[in-house]
């Protein structure tokens, strides 16, 4: 891999000083990466249940998982000015290892009779170790060390559990704990439920943690009188969104809020209306968002409201912002 920029940051006198200046000066950064992935020993487990009304057999796989990664050493890394995960690439060594449950299911999938395994939940475990402990800040396999301040040899501990129990209804679960310390650092969790295409529900909740001993997890500010120090990094929220339509599509609306549990308020809301022709087509829509009160921007909050239309032959005519770009035309 040689790519080559364009810009680059001027270097500093000091090696351990963060530059700040981007100049036009170009640069290239060549390095390899290689990487080897270890599964096994696998243990089944079956078991028949004919009686069963949701499936006929299930299965319990566990399997071991050891993944090497080595990328030879960027001298200028600290030149390389970072837009995407692409930019971070971080000389040494990562060994990620981990434990999956895998639980399958046999069930009918036709009216005739015929059945088909399919994977109905997992439950996977993971954690990193990395030989440059800068490698730490760019690894994009966990959420909250992308950016991070300290460098450390381990990665925190991930758990994600996935369930798909039928093809309406899916269900994901994301936490994250510090090895170092034994807190944890982030959670989240999502369900959805589809039925027919026609009506989709989505729903959301999420939370982070306070750590005192990590600079990213303990970060506090003074929001008001008698001067209280409000961790500004914790958070709290659950969000949910509803997508309804008519078989034909004509008609159809979008419903859509986030609200923080933490500090109660409304975060963001969101209604949408669609009206589609054989000619044209019309959608409107209404949004409100509450910055809150340890937010930077000028205003507190916002009210916007948006229209689109649709003409046959010429195509639609949309705010230049994005919004209703998910309305179906």
């Amino acid at each position: 891999m040689k790519p080559y920029y364009t810009r680059s940051y001027e270097p500093t006198a000091d090696p351990k000083t963060t530059p700040s200046n981007v100049v036009d000066v170009g640069l290239n950064r060549t390095l390899y990466t290689i990487q080897s992935q270890i599964v096994g020993p696998v243990f089944n487990k079956v078991w028949d249940t004919p009686g069963n009304g949701y499936a006929e057999k299930f299965k319990h796989s566990i399997e071991p998982v050891l993944t090497i990664n080595r990328t030879s050493s960027v001298d200028n890394i600290g030149q390389i000015v970072k837009i995407d995960t692409v930019d971070n690439y971080v000389g040494g060594t990562t060994l990620t290892y981990g434990l999956n449950n895998r639980f399958y299911a046999k069930r009918k999938v036709t009216p005739g009779g015929v059945t088909q395994a399919r994977e109905i939940f997992d439950i996977e475990l993971s954690q990193s170790y990395y030989t440059n402990q800068q490698a730490a800040q760019f690894d994009t396999q966990y959420q909250t060390t992308l950016g991070q301040v300290t460098a450390v040899n381990y990665s925190p501990i991930a758990l994600n559990f996935r369930a798909l129990p039928t093809d309406a209804i899916n269900a994901n679960l994301r936490a994250e704990f510090d090895s170092r310390y034994h807190g944890l650092r982030t959670i989240s969790a999502q369900g959805s439920y589809s039925w027919t295409s026609r009506v989709q529900l989505t729903g959301g909740w999420s939370k982070r943690g306070y750590i005192a001993e990590l600079p990213e997890f303990n970060d506090c500010r003074i929001v008001q009188i008698p001067f209280a120090c409000v961790p500004a990094s914790l958070d709290q929220a659950i969000n949910a969104t509803s997508t309804m339509h008519t078989k034909d599509n004509k008609v159809g609306a979008t419903v859509s809020f986030t609200y923080d549990i933490l500090r109660g308020f409304m975060q963001q809301q969101r209604m949408s209306l669609f009206y589609n022709a054989q000619c044209c087509g019309l959608a409107v829509e209404y949004q409100t968002y509450n910055f809150g009160p340890l937010s930077s921007a000028p205003i507190p909050a916002d009210h916007r409201f948006f229209m689109s239309f649709t003409l046959a032959g010429l195509g639609n005519f949309s705010p230049f912002n994005g919004a209703l770009s998910g309305v179906p035309r």
